[in-house]
């Protein structure tokens, strides 16, 4: 058989609203096992069908009852297919994408493939690996078992088809004749033909028995992608990145028919088992279909669709009566392909959270991406669904006032919702005449005040508004790049924001000018932070680094990374992260690679880290009182983190503790280890008659300094000879913060640049908060007072809190006692 090559023609590209038939609702489910993880004190959304990155492929056994799947995120995984189930998780090295995942017929064996030259075999049962062999194909982008099983198919980025004894792990055939990668692969029924498609356009046939090639056809403009037999062997279907799916006869070796509709490249293709239907979704890169589409192969028209995102995959079981289609997230959605109505047992509400934030009362939790939802922060459950874009919400805040929520996302409005009622009130939209990717919003935030609202966006321009009139009232231009988050400054006078250009800019919202840069990320910066105090400004980067800033100079007092930075370099899949001070500005919290890492801001110390997630934690929030963590990531789900570690029913668990347990507290209080200190924090707060006496006996108010001592000092910085320069700067350096109001006045008339890179030094070491010495117990002190929040606790808090009016440890404690008010 020969397939005659084919002169390109035209395409036609219908334009048209997606279809609901297929939409995902609310539907009821079984409880599902395991749920939330453990760890997680409640959870909204669902594992069921969840990966943690982009699904890449599906697979069904012969017999339906399985569906394997591959990711990005390092796993292959087997559900079964009739409840949703996970059966097994196959992990294969942490730093390689899974491209291309094949079931054996009898469904006993999965092989995984990816980026790394390797083919990997695992029991689908218990998912360990059975046997692994080198490729040199290099990426291996799909593979395909033959009928029989006895044979393996694998299309590689060198261009070549390989065929292989799985038992074995023995190559039997290198089948060559594509110019550059193969994409799709695809087996005849009988077992007699291996359909390839590749980079250079073309479609091959061959004989697996001889690897002989049998035809082929210049079949797409552009790259082939992805190709399918009927079931009766008869047609063959490709697909491409002209967006055009064609049906071959296979024995007369022409193309009989086009099926055209797709706006994006069709990467994936499937039959239904009676020959009748063809399910097919676009594919890499991103484009504005974002469909997964069902064709009746005799007529050629479309019947219906299904939602996807960029990387969509299709799998029909063999009763034709499940369609499985992976939309190019974390999800695996089934459907019965008669009605198009999501099947009871899928993959549950969808609750990926590319941010979330409470509001101000505590008592909503906001979880936005492709949904947006306000949930219960008691329960976790969906307290109510706003109509959101259909394209998805990447930025979100409450107001100050709680009464107002602000987003924006890929169609480059910002939208106001009244909580209370859940309906949109009001669209700012100051985008017109840019490109939709110029546009999109990346990140929302209010003002302390409530007087502003900014955007960040991937044009690298941060728009604000005017809440109260809805006008722009400042357009902040400099980032190269995405603008990827922005914060703004506790008295609502400045924005820092960070970007794709690797810097952290801090701006001057009423002037709209920039005020200055910090540079020191080497690579693009997606979160920013500024502290309840401002004294601190804390920057994020894809690298995993985080950086704390002091305000005052912008100089850096902690450089902090998560230890599994280079695992989220290799496989994340987001667009921003988020950084979070707690509201009592003691804690930062930064998400990683299945984990949400907390640092002590005091000492750059991590104090816990929550894991749970299956991939990226791309968002997260604290509670009003710091006790809880809400954190939301790419894997569905939306999860709650006791911080404390000694919640009950919402409350601290009481505990008694021995003489020698209160001095190892205190011990523990004084020690570098960031975690025992949090462990002891909150032992000590769960016992706050026991633990008053002795923070009393440890913690005095501190007596103002010496005003003319002060002045003394400030003037020998400026003197002649360097040894008493250089002393007077040790000697103010040790007063601390309580110096802090003298030396900011001392360096705006500052009269030489030595003078004044001295006195920023000061402020730098007042802003690190001595982070040796005693000053981290004490710190720690204070924030066990306010989180017993016990009378006796408060009177202590009041005494230091009379202190010398510019020690930090007075203001501190002025700090947590106007928080504790708030609270009542």
């Amino acid at each position: 058989m020969r397939i005659a090559k084919l002169k390109s023609v035209g395409v036609v590209i219908l334009a048209f609203g997606l279809a609901t038939s297929g939409a995902a609702q609310e539907r009821p489910t079984a409880p599902e096992e395991n749920w939330p993880p453990a760890g997680a004190m409640m959870g909204a959304g669902s594992f069921r069908l969840r990966h943690g990155s982009v699904v890449t492929s599906l697979s069904f056994s012969a017999d339906g009852k399985k569906l394997a799947s591959g990711s990005w995120d390092a796993t292959a995984r087997v559900w079964d297919a009739t409840n949703g189930k996970e059966l097994c998780v196959i992990a294969v090295p942490p730093t390689v994408k899974v491209f291309a995942v094949a079931l054996a017929p009898d469904g006993k064996t999965v092989a995984t493939g990816g980026a790394e030259s390797m083919l990997r075999l695992h029991d689908a049962v218990t998912g360990r690996e059975s046997r692994a062999f080198g490729t040199p194909q290099g990426i291996v982008n799909a593979l395909a078992f033959a009928p029989d099983g006895k044979s393996l198919a694998s299309a590689g980025a060198d261009g070549s088809v390989r065929l292989w004894d799985p038992t074995a792990g023995k190559e039997l055939a290198a089948l060559a004749g594509h110019a550059g990668p193969v994409r799709g692969l695809a087996f005849a029924a009988d077992g007699k033909t291996l359909a390839s498609a590749g980079d250079d356009g073309s479609v091959r046939l061959w004989d697996p028995a001889t690897g002989r090639q049998l035809g082929q056809a210049g079949a797409h403009e552009g790259a082939s992608m992805a190709v399918a037999f009927s079931p009766d062997g008869k047609w063959l279907a490709s697909g491409g990145a002209d967006k055009v799916i064609r049906l071959w006869d296979v024995a007369a070796g022409k193309e009989e028919r086009r099926l055209t509709g797709h706006e994006g490249n069709v990467r994936s293709l499937a039959f239904a088992p009676d020959g009748k239907s063809l399910a097919s979704a676009t594919g890499f890169p991103p484009s504005t279909d974002r469909t997964a589409r069902l064709w009746d192969v005799g007529t050629g028209k479309e019947i219906r669709r299904f939602r996807s995102e960029f990387f969509g995959s299709v799998a029909f079981a063999a009763d034709g009566k499940t369609l499985a289609v992976a939309p190019g997230d974390a999800a695996i959605h089934l459907y019965d392909p008669g009605t198009g109505a999501e099947l009871p047992h899928s993959t549950g509400p969808i609750v990926r959270s590319q941010v979330v934030a409470y509001s101000p009362d505590g008592k909503l939790v906001v979880s936005a991406a492709l949904e947006l939802l306000l949930l219960d922060a008691a329960t976790g459950r969906v307290a109510r669904r706003l109509d959101g874009p259909a394209d998805g919400t990447y930025g979100a805040a409450f107001a100050p006032d709680g009464k107002t929520l602000a987003t924006g996302g890929r169609d480059m409005t910002l939208r106001l919702w009244d909580v209370a009622s859940g309906k949109e009130v009001r669209r700012l939209e100051g985008h017109a005449g840019e490109a939709v990717n110029q546009g999109w919003i990346t990140f929302v935030a209010w003002s302390p005040d409530g007087k502003w609202i900014a955007e960040s966006t991937r044009g690298g321009t941060i728009l604000v508004w005017d809440a109260a009139a809805g006008t722009e009232a400042q357009r902040l231009q400099g980032h190269q790049g995405v603008a990827w988050s922005v914060a703004f400054a506790p008295d609502g006078k400045s924005l820092v924001s960070g970007g794709e250009d690797r810097t952290v800019r801090v701006w001057d919202v009423a002037a709209g000018r920039e005020l200055r840069q910090m540079a020191g990320h080497d690579r693009e910066v997606e979160g920013v932070a500024w502290s309840p105090d401002g004294r601190l400004i804390a920057s994020g980067d894809r690298n995993g680094k985080v950086r704390v800033w002091g305000v005052q100079g912008g100089t850096p007092v902690h450089m902090l990374s998560e230890p599994d930075g280079w695992v989220t370099r290799t496989l994340h899949h987001r667009d921003g992260k988020t950084l979070a001070f707690s509201p009592d500005g003691r804690l930062l919290a930064w998400g990683s690679w299945r984990s949400a890492h907390v640092w002590e801001t005091a000492t750059g110390k991590e104090r816990v880290r929550f894991v749970g997630h299956r991939g990226e934690v791309g968002a997260l929030a604290f509670a009003p009182d710091a006790r809880t963590l809400a954190t939301g990531g790419f894997d569905g789900a939306a999860l709650f983190w006791d911080v404390t570690g000694r919640q009950q029913k919402g409350r601290l668990a009481p505990k008694e503790l021995s003489k020698a347990e209160l001095e190892s507290a205190w011990q523990g209080l004084r020690g570098e280890d960031g975690v025992v200190a949090h462990q002891a924090i909150w032992a000590l707060a769960a016992a706050p008659k026991q633990a008053l006496p002795l923070l009393a006996d440890r913690l005095k108010s501190v007596a103002a300094p010496d005003e003319k001592r002060v002045t003394k000092l400030i003037a020998e910085m400026d003197d002649d000879a360097f040894e008493v320069r250089e002393k007077a700067t040790e000697e103010l350096a040790k007063l601390g913060a309580g110096v802090e109001t003298a030396v900011r006045k001392a360096l705006d008339g500052a009269s030489s640049s030595e003078m004044r890179q001295r006195l920023e030094k000061v402020l730098a070491g007042a802003a690190k908060g001595e982070a040796s010495g005693e000053w981290p117990a004490t710190v720690r002190a204070l924030e066990v007072l306010e989180a017993a929040d016990a009378p006796e606790t408060r009177e202590l808090l009041r005494t230091l809190s009379k202190g010398s009016p510019e020690a930090r440890l007075t203001r501190e404690a002025k700090a947590a006692l106007a928080r504790l008010e708030r609270r009542k």
